[in-house]
């Protein structure tokens, strides 16, 4: 039975980063829209707003689907305990 929840887990992970990859995909693909324009103020807060909205999807992500409180200043530490839980469940 424990293996339930963790197989619940991997599911629900697996389903976040398809999104965020899905994400950052059509992000890469808007940014390369916006380079081709002639270089205007318009065109910079473009890709202002581009770069702001991928920043909101990472820190959703984080949030919700990783429980790292984007709010804290401990970032750094806390990705780097989340990444080695992450490569001991897969070892």
């Amino acid at each position: 039975m424990s293996t339930k929840p963790a197989c619940r887990e991997c599911r629900k992970l697996r389903k976040s980063l398809t999104s965020m990859t899905l994400f950052v995909r059509s992000f890469i693909d808007a940014l390369d829209s916006e380079m081709r324009r002639p270089s205007s103020p318009e065109r910079g807060k473009r890709i202002a707003y581009l770069s702001n909205q991928l920043d909101l999807s990472n820190d959703r992500l984080r949030f919700f689907d990783l429980g790292i409180d984007y709010r804290k200043d401990r970032k750094p530490k806390v990705e780097e305990a989340v990444l080695v839980a992450a490569a001991g469940r897969t070892s």
